[in-house]
């Protein structure tokens, strides 16, 4: 399944929107985890984050986006920009 999660800003804090937290990953090549499909018992298929290794408390979640092609988003060229030189 591929769906890329947008959670409108109005509705990207914890607080406005629990459904779930996918939107909370950071990005990174060297990923802790991977987004994957999980069978919700209330909203059925969804997107969802599944550890590749154990992640220690306080350690960040990261995903790699996957970003592929000429349709990347602004923020994500000059994060690669910044990390090959």
């Amino acid at each position: 399944v591929e769906t890329v999660l947008d959670v409108p800003a109005a509705l990207a804090t914890a607080s406005a929107y629990s459904a779930s937290l996918g939107h909370k990953a950071n990005h990174s090549t060297l990923n802790n985890a991977k987004y994957d499909v999980f069978d919700h018992p209330r909203f059925g298929l969804i997107k969802a984050i599944r550890a590749v290794r154990d992640i220690a408390a306080g350690e960040e979640i990261c995903c790699d986006y996957g970003y592929k092609g000429d349709d990347l988003p602004e923020w994500f060229l000059e994060v690669q920009r910044h990390t090959t030189g």
